[in-house]
């Protein structure tokens, strides 16, 4: 742990608040983050580690207001301890919010998918017409959507699972088009 690249840090939590013992933090951690462990940090880490459910890790983003930048923690427990990777993820944030810029500036309906089927990204408009636009639709399936859309779109999820399920079939990138 101390010797990795990454910044890493291991903590307890005391009394529902993260620990930080100052020999438990990796040299790279400050050089690597430029994050100072502030309360605001604590806190994060603190929540962070409250979220790992029975012995699960985690992983998140991490945005640090002092350094403008974004990383991606993974959180892994160990014992009674909790150890955080973090790695700067700040120059995929940026182009991920220039892309997300350029899907929701056209008409078109656009969703990436992950292996799964699970919903990973969609643009504005895909949102809008499925009345999805405040709702939690990320890593969700077609069948997992349906559910939660109103009655009138449901065959709508129900064709897209059958083009997902011959796109798969494929293994080939495809393309797929409905009309609506």
């Amino acid at each position: 742990l101390l010797n990795m690249s990454a910044g890493a840090v291991c903590y307890r939590l005391v009394d529902n608040r993260a620990e930080l013992p100052e020999n438990e933090i990796n040299s790279r951690f400050y050089s690597v983050t430029g994050i100072s462990p502030d309360d605001s940090f604590i806190k994060w880490l603190t929540d962070n580690a409250l979220r790992c459910e029975n012995g699960k890790g985690l992983r998140a983003d991490y945005f640090d207001s002092l350094t403008a930048r974004w990383f991606n923690v993974e959180t892994g427990i160990s014992g009674d301890s909790f150890v955080s990777i973090f790695s700067d993820i700040t120059k995929n944030k940026n182009f991920e919010e220039q892309f997300s810029a350029l899907i929701d500036a056209t008409p078109d309906m656009i969703c990436f998918k992950n292996g799964d089927g699970g919903w990973v990204m969609a643009n504005k408009t895909m949102l809008n017409v499925f009345d999805l636009a405040d709702k939690d639709y990320a890593g969700k399936t077609d069948a997992e959507l349906a559910e939660m859309s109103p009655e009138n779109m449901r065959h709508v999820f129900e064709t897209c699972l059958v083009s997902d399920e011959q796109t798969g079939a494929g293994a080939k990138r495809k393309r797929r088009h409905h009309n609506f």
